[in-house]
């Protein structure tokens, strides 16, 4: 009983560093590993650039930089993209992985808290009139 008890403490708690150091500890004599932390809600934009590329209509760039604002490493999130009209009208949208929009040997390691990523995303659209766009991380 007591086991079990400490067990759901373990998992109730388990994004806590402490609770994290005691679980990878334990993992790596039992041979398990221990995933980084997902929480897209504590990922910010400290800066962004929307610009379309020269002599291709419809194919844009957008730069964002990204910060982890939790207090543990995490692993980097899905974007997803939406780009809009004057009117806020959602004309296209896609999602990407971390490695559509970072190098590979910056995706290989989690985000460490408070560090900036560039990220940096190509897109293309058929709808002629784009001026925006939104992003979400997932």
């Amino acid at each position: 009983m007591l086991l079990l008890l400490m067990t759901q403490l373990l998992y109730l708690y388990r994004d806590q560093a402490v609770v994290r150091h005691t679980i990878a500890a334990v993992c790596e004599h039992i041979g398990c590993t221990v995933e980084p932390v997902r929480n897209p809600g504590m990922i910010s934009l400290s800066n962004r650039a929307f610009t379309e590329v020269e002599l291709e209509a419809g194919l844009y760039r957008l730069q964002l930089g990204l910060v982890n604002q939790a207090k543990l490493a995490q692993s980097f999130p899905q974007i997803e993209i939406s780009l809009v009209d004057s009117n806020g009208t959602i004309q296209a949208r896609n999602r990407f992985r971390a490695a559509d929009y970072l190098p590979s040997d910056i995706v290989r390691n989690p985000m460490a808290p408070g560090e900036e990523y560039l990220a940096s995303i190509i897109l293309k659209s058929s709808a002629a009139n784009v001026s925006g766009f939104m992003v979400d991380f997932l």
